[in-house]
């Protein structure tokens, strides 16, 4: 004998269609090699990037545009380029979205090596 449990499952079919008719985005950025007047292998170049995205841009189906998913980020940083294949990068971030007066910040480091 083995025991039962019952749950009840609702499923719901998704239409053929995609809920988000469209998306829309752009963005800017700028940066600049400071060390570029002096004689050396090595780069620093601070930058600063300005996002705007809205992944509900428009949508279907009854769907309500969700406004968090209106956004827009700023990014200030610099990356250090010790040698033609490496790279130390730094940046910090700046969040906010159309439901919120407030916005979220997040730091960002990375390494990159190629060859």
């Amino acid at each position: 004998m083995w025991p039962t449990l019952k749950i009840p499952v609702s499923i719901t079919l998704l239409p053929e269609k995609t809920w988000v008719a469209n998306c829309f985005g752009w963005y800017v950025e700028a940066g600049y090699n400071v060390l570029e007047s002096v004689q050396t292998d090595h780069r620093l170049v601070p930058f600063i990037r300005y996002e705007a995205y809205n992944t509900h841009a428009k949508t279907d189906n009854g769907l309500v545009a969700n406004k968090a998913y209106d956004r827009t980020d700023l990014t200030v940083g610099a990356g250090w380029w010790m040698s033609s294949g490496s790279v130390l990068k730094a940046d910090y971030q700046v969040f906010n979205n159309g439901t919120s007066d407030s916005s979220m910040g997040q730091l960002n480091l990375g390494i990159g090596i190629w060859f």
